[in-house]
């Protein structure tokens, strides 16, 4: 018998979905019983379409449409506080194009970023649903794996790295990656979970690179 004012997702006769902004109110005849209600709606569509795109602009990152570091941020302190809480398992991979310098050097910035987003999409044709991918800086690149063992995120990174390694690049031809590897400890806060991956892609890039390493 109350008032209700919310927000709904609605549909045209043309099929077309549109946000309305509803106000449905009871009508009582002089015995107070509910006789009739009035409905009121605002097409809320605009602004509720902008909101929306003002958020993926602000966790996206332009070039390649993925998660930006921002998000990611965002995204690993959820995961962290969950792993603490419940004692799951939360692995992390960071990997980086090897010798991304010198494309941008010799086919320039434009090809390099074909070559970014080329990159981003055979990454994404192979990780899980649940994983979280993100851009973290430049060519480096983060994939949180929630709920996953270390021997796990070790397989799947050297499936993505076998996936680089194999394929052909419009322009460049050829590629590869470095890869490291770490398991979330509860020692650990974000900066050191970080830091213990970070480390172990550089101990890949100091081994020859195209290579996976486990953090220690």
């Amino acid at each position: 018998g109350a008032t209700f004012r919310g927000l709904l997702i609605n549909r045209k006769k043309n099929g077309e979905v549109y946000y309305e902004e509803k106000t449905i109110t009871p009508i009582r005849d002089n015995n107070g019983d509910i006789t009739a209600y009035v409905s009121t709606g605002k097409d809320l569509t605009e602004r509720i379409e902008k909101e929306i795109n003002l958020d993926v602009l602000a966790s996206t990152d332009q070039l390649t449409g993925i998660y930006n570091r921002h998000k990611f941020d965002e995204i690993l302190n959820k995961e962290i506080e969950r792993a603490q809480r419940y004692n799951n398992n939360l692995s992390l991979i960071m990997f980086d194009i090897d010798h991304f310098k010198k494309i941008n050097d010799t086919f320039g910035h434009d090809i390099g970023d074909i070559v970014l987003k080329e990159m981003v999409t055979i990454v994404k044709n192979n990780i899980r649903n649940t994983d979280v991918f993100a851009r973290w800086g430049g060519e480096e690149f983060l994939i949180l794996c929630p709920e996953t063992e270390i021997s796990q995120a070790l397989i799947l990174a050297e499936k993505v790295r076998s996936k680089i390694d194999s394929s052909r690049f419009d322009e460049v031809g050829k590629i590869s990656a470095s890869f490291g590897v770490a398991a979330y400890r509860n020692e650990n806060n974000k900066g050191t979970f970080i830091k213990r991956v970070d480390d172990a892609l550089y101990t890949a890039k100091d081994g020859g690179r195209n290579r996976v390493e486990e953090s220690c």
